[in-house]
């Protein structure tokens, strides 16, 4: 499992949520460009600030410094960051627009989820088997 920089673990939950910047702005009260640069790694949020965008990103201060993740419940690849808790499901995307990504993960309690390829789903079901025990 790759280390994945604090920003880019924000940018890659807010996107798994299919949230904007504008739309985290809106429900913290943290600007846009401020948020921008945190994602970028350009300055550090405060606790503060974690605690708050945690909140808005459905996820705890100790999953996006990667705490969390010696529990093993956190598939991460370049674009994506996971924890297996919560997916729902798993199973053929409806209609995809790209036949290559043709399966779909879905989350419980979120209105959101991916389309994933194949390769995708055979490492992210190997994670699951290798550490959901």
């Amino acid at each position: 499992m790759n280390e994945i920089e604090l920003g880019k673990k924000i940018k890659i939950t807010r996107n798994n949520l299919g949230y904007t910047l504008k739309d985290v702005s809106a429900r913290t009260g943290i600007s846009a460009s401020f948020l921008s640069d945190i994602e970028n790694e350009r300055t550090n949020p405060s606790v503060k600030t974690l605690k708050v965008l945690a909140s808005c990103l459905q996820t705890s201060v100790s999953a996006l410094l990667g705490e969390e993740k010696r529990n093993k419940k956190f598939y991460m690849s370049s674009n994506f960051c996971v924890n297996i808790d919560d997916i729902s499901s798993i199973e053929p995307a409806k209609n995809p627009a790209d036949p290559e990504f043709s399966f779909s993960v879905n989350f419980i309690n979120k209105n959101s989820g991916w389309t994933i390829n194949n390769a995708f789903k055979k490492a992210l079901f190997k994670f699951i088997e290798e550490n959901d025990g």
